[in-house]
């Protein structure tokens, strides 16, 4: 199979298992791109992946060739959707991680937050496909119709991504739930 990373927004930092880490140098290496490698200061401990707690004590630079298609919903032409299969092609990417070793040496790659964050990432689910977009240089315009839900997101101490669920007082009085409540009967 392909070599694969998780796209983690619940993961702060990206994360990386030896094992694969190991193969995206080597494959990064066999298409003539240098990966590089940095002993941390100080062990990096990593909690709710895999079994128990993590140890990173190493951080690579690697490449990573990924695949580059326009999404249906993109325009290209100035506001007229693509009509039709687009070819796919790959871009280079350099991804920074800390590498879990020992247990994690096998766990999947994950691409965290900070790194799409850094990229003004956005991510858009369709149904059947998804994708990740970083945004070139010019940014990005995203034509909302009416109905639209825009959630603000608050940012935990940990770094994770949060919906607060408890605005109860900003409800307007007219409006009720969209679960139908079970008879206590």
């Amino acid at each position: 199979g392909r070599l694969s990373m998780i796209v983690d927004i619940g993961a702060f930092v990206n994360i990386l298992g030896a094992d694969l880490a190991r193969q995206l140098a080597v494959t990064g290496i066999r298409h003539g791109h240098q990966p590089t490698q940095v002993r941390l200061d100080r062990t990096l401990s990593i909690h709710g992946v895999g079994q128990g707690s993590q140890s990173c004590n190493w951080s690579v630079n690697v490449p990573a060739a990924v695949r580059i298609k326009t999404p249906p919903t993109a325009s290209s032409t100035g506001g007229v959707a693509n009509n039709g299969p687009e070819e796919e092609t790959a871009k280079l990417l350099r991804l920074e991680a800390p590498v879990c070793e020992g247990t994690g040496a096998s766990l999947p790659g994950r691409l965290g937050l900070r790194t799409i964050e850094k990229n003004n990432g956005v991510i858009e689910t369709i149904a059947g496909q998804a994708f990740l977009t970083f945004p070139g240089p010019g940014g990005y315009k995203s034509i909302w119709e009416p109905g639209a839900l825009h959630m603000p997101l608050t940012k935990a101490a940990s770094g994770h991504l949060c919906l607060e669920i408890d605005h109860y007082e900003k409800i307007p009085p007219s409006t009720q739930g969209g679960l139908a409540e079970r008879s206590t009967r």
